[in-house]
Order: C-alpha cells, then sequence, then structure tokens
C-alpha cells in the first residue's frame, strides 16, 4: 500500500508544534500522544488573548488559574478551521468580580454545559449561534472543563462546569 506507516511496539509523542501524516498509519501495539499544555493565570493581570493558529495548535490544553480578584480573562477563539480542538480547564475557583468569556470571531458558537443544576444550552433565540459565553463574577469553578471543537464553519462547545447554569450567559 503505497504511503503507509507500520509501526510495531510503542509510538510515543510528544511536544509536536505541528505535524502532518498523509496516507494509512497502522500501529500494532498502543500510542501515547501527550497535548500541548499551557498554563495562564491572572495574577499579573487580566487576560484578553485572541487565539491564533500559530499561537495555540489545535489539541493545546488551556489550564486557567483564575483565582486573583477582580482581573476578568478573555479568550477570543480563532476564526474555525476544520479539526480545531481546544480544551481549558479551570485550575483555580475564580476570584472575587472575576468574569471568564469564550468568544467567538462571530455568532458561529454553539453547544451544552453540564453544570451541577443542569445543563445550559449554549445559542441564542431559535437555537441560532452566538459570540459570547461568559461565566459571572467568581463562578468559574476549580475542574470545570470546556472543549471547543471545529467543524471548519463554527465552533461547538461541550463540557462542565461545578458552578449553575444561572452562572453562564451568552450573547
Amino acid at each position: 500500500m503505497a504511503n503507509e506507516f507500520i509501526i510495531k511496539n510503542e509510538l510515543i509523542v510528544e511536544g509536536i508544534k505541528q505535524s502532518s501524516i498523509g496516507g494509512t498509519l497502522l500501529v500494532d501495539g498502543y500510542t501515547t500522544v501527550k497535548n500541548n499544555i499551557i498554563p495562564q493565570s491572572n495574577g499579573k493581570g487580566p487576560i484578553n488573548t485572541t487565539m491564533t493558529e500559530t499561537d495555540y495548535k489545535s489539541n493545546t490544553t488551556i489550564t486557567v488559574d483564575a483565582s486573583t480578584a477582580s482581573q476578568s480573562i478573555v479568550y477570543t477563539l480563532p476564526t474555525p478551521t476544520l479539526g480545531l480542538r481546544y480544551n481549558f480547564i479551570c485550575s483555580a475557583n475564580a476570584g472575587t468580580s472575576v468574569t471568564v468569556r469564550f468568544s467567538a470571531p462571530s455568532a458561529v458558537l454553539g453547544g451544552f454545559v453540564s453544570c451541577s443544576d443542569g445543563n445550559k444550552t449554549i445559542s441564542g433565540a431559535g437555537a441560532s449561534s452566538i459570540t459570547n459565553m461568559e461565566f459571572g463574577g467568581a463562578t468559574f469553578k476549580k475542574h470545570s472543563n470546556l472543549e471547543f471543537i471545529s467543524d471548519g464553519t463554527s465552533w461547538f462547545v461541550s463540557g462542565f462546569s461545578l458552578g449553575l447554569v444561572a452562572d453562564i450567559t451568552t450573547s
């Protein structure tokens, strides 16, 4: 078979910034792939990050320490590209008056978040897509986890929050 790669035993992949394999990859054994992990904290001031594919490769996990009071956090996702995936994990409870917002570059965000008291649908009127999803003051809780996946035209969010449904607003 043309473009066939066969690995017999073990393949461990770490720290790849960008790679591409054309053809078929067959693995006889097991594989371990470690995602890129980027820890971020609002300890030195507010975070207002417009993400790009250059700075945030697909399959990046961002751990968010939001514990410093009054230092809000905003992540703007890049333009949707087929297969892009980002994971956000809250590593410390949000401090007093801290809001945490996840934004799309336009109204292309939708999905749901399972909260401690029920599910929050992330959409606008008539199930239309939205641009912003925000956790109000001090409601982004440790161990909450959000995953954003793009199909090339939209961003789909799923995850869980240890906060309440009412803690999440959309616009």
